[in-house]
């Protein structure tokens, strides 16, 4: 009889060995995705959304917007860049009344802006109306009131 390879020390498939080559005894999971968010439903693009449907055909600062929303610059700007060059956000420089200071960006929401913003507005609107209602505390089982402090 031909001898092969002893496989009771090799680990299972997807196992691990230590380094004497003894089965560890733990087992790698794979991890499962999750499927791809609808684009433009961040709590943050929403916000913005807000503020810019308001009035979709005002010239916007952003500084502006990051007080209405409450948004850091550093979240607001990248979300303007990036609905800027998906033709949703036009955008302008307006020169500055003052002499010396620089000219600031303004925006405003394109025709498919208003659009995709009063579509996921409304997906919001309707997920937020068929969600269940989350109340203060729910009252405690009975028999189990006041457990740690009192009588049941």
């Amino acid at each position: 009889m031909v001898a092969g390879p002893d496989l009771a020390d090799a680990p299972p498939v997807g196992g691990r060995s230590s380094r004497r080559g003894h089965w560890t005894g733990k087992v790698e999971l794979c991890r499962l995705s999750r499927m791809p968010r609808t684009p433009h439903t961040s709590p943050q693009t929403l916000r913005l959304f807000e503020a810019l449907s308001t009035d979709p055909t005002r010239w916007r600062y952003g500084y502006d917007l990051s007080r209405e929303t409450g948004l850091a610059s550093g979240t607001l700007y990248p979300i303007l860049m990036r609905l800027a060059e998906q033709k949703l956000l036009d955008t302008d420089w307006e020169p500055s009344d003052e002499p010396g200071r620089p000219p600031r960006h303004t925006y405003r929401l394109t025709a498919d802006g208003v659009a995709l913003a009063e579509d996921r507005l409304a997906r919001r609107a309707a997920a937020e109306s068929t969600a269940p209602r989350r109340r203060g505390r729910s009252a405690p089982a009975p028999g189990t009131a006041n457990l740690i402090g009192g009588t049941a």
